[in-house]
């Protein structure tokens, strides 16, 4: 599938893989899985709007194990290879690429033009019975006011994300249960969040989620 229209014709966004392993962006999965030492062009999958609510593809630059560079038949703020200083500005939907304020409540917001602006926003799911979790949730907000809750988390990908809290106050858990022989905090066992606990994880190939 090729999906390039209009400005996206005129640039390339390049991710390299740089590690020895196959990494699959978790968050974009309609890209190839990118094997050692490959590149695959961001914009013949996504649009620049999609490309910039990913949240793991900034970790990856961020850790070194992939990098992003913009070819461009035009000149902007982020031509060629993105430092990694750099990559949460140049991650944009806009030609400018700039991330020019927060709110006071601190939410991230992207520029559009001199006064207009637009949230960056990732999916939420309210649950409040058991869950196997797949690679388009994010942001998993556990009601245990009536019951436990167990969230079971799929096999590992590279780089995939979650942010998994319990918002009960009735002193009921949620228990989070790794698949297979995945490691879950360097163990492949399961893990209790009790109430009010918050529980950020990334999965790495080797190390498994943490």
């Amino acid at each position: 599938m090729d999906i390039r229209k209009g400005e996206n014709k005129r640039e390339s966004w390049w991710v390299t893989n740089n590690t020895n392993k196959t990494i699959t962006i978790g968050d974009l999965l309609l890209l190839p899985a990118l094997k050692p030492g490959t590149r695959v062009d961001l914009l013949h999958h996504y649009t620049r709007e999609k490309i910039s609510h990913s949240t793991i593809l900034p970790q990856l630059v961020k850790s070194r194990k992939v990098s992003l560079n913009k070819d461009k038949l035009f000149n902007n703020e982020f031509p060629g290879p993105v430092p990694i200083a750099d990559i949460d500005e140049a991650i944009t939907p806009g030609e400018e690429n700039e991330i020019l304020k927060e709110s006071e409540a601190n939410d991230i917001y992207l520029r559009l033009d001199d006064t207009n602006y637009s949230k960056r926003v990732v999916r939420t799911d309210r649950i409040t019975e058991d869950i196997i979790l797949n690679a388009a949730h994010h942001e998993i907000f556990c009601n245990t006011d009536l019951n436990s809750v167990n969230v079971t988390l799929p096999e590992g990908t590279d780089g995939r994300h979650y942010r998994i809290i319990n918002t009960g106050n009735s002193n009921n858990n949620v228990t989070l249960i790794p698949s297979g022989t995945n490691l879950l905090l360097g163990e492949n066992s399961d893990l209790t969040l009790f109430d009010k606990d918050t529980l950020i994880i990334t999965y790495e190939t080797t190390e498994g989620w943490w």
